[in-house]
């Protein structure tokens, strides 16, 4: 989704958030740039400036991950996603950020399902489905 058409829904589900993207929250790659959001004056998190993709985005290092011989295990980590330390957040997926939103209170699930046309679990931690190599 496009960083505006996102804003856009987000800002329909509560005015009183708002994105800075004048400033880079947390600049760890200068390719993917995350904007800060914030509830009046209060900082929540960061979220993705150019796109918003729906499944989180994080970055691994693949040759620590086949030296802990985790591409042995292949099959399982498609059937329950990757939970590994060695993973850096490079930006959130709509469906993460709008999960935190709800579960801390600043948007109402229902409203945020239709807007967004999805189904939303804020109890349930959102892994990230998505990876790329990095160095880090």
């Amino acid at each position: 989704m496009l960083f505006c058409d996102f804003q856009y829904k987000l800002l329909k589900l509560n005015r009183g958030l708002r994105i800075d993207t004048e400033r880079q929250a947390t600049p760890y790659y200068k390719e993917f740039p995350v904007a800060g959001l914030y509830y009046g004056d209060k900082y929540l998190f960061g979220v993705p400036h150019q796109i918003v993709p729906e499944y989180t985005l994080a970055a691994i290092n693949f040759t620590k991950l086949k030296d802990l011989g985790y591409f042995d295990k292949i099959e399982e980590i498609n059937r329950t996603g990757l939970a590994i330390d060695d993973e850096r957040i490079l930006w959130r997926g709509y469906r993460a950020i709008l999960n935190n939103l709800v579960r801390m209170g600043y948007i109402n699930q229902r409203k945020a399902e239709k807007e967004f046309n999805i189904k939303l679990n804020p109890k349930i931690a959102q892994l990230p489905r998505n990876y790329i190599n990095k160095e880090f």
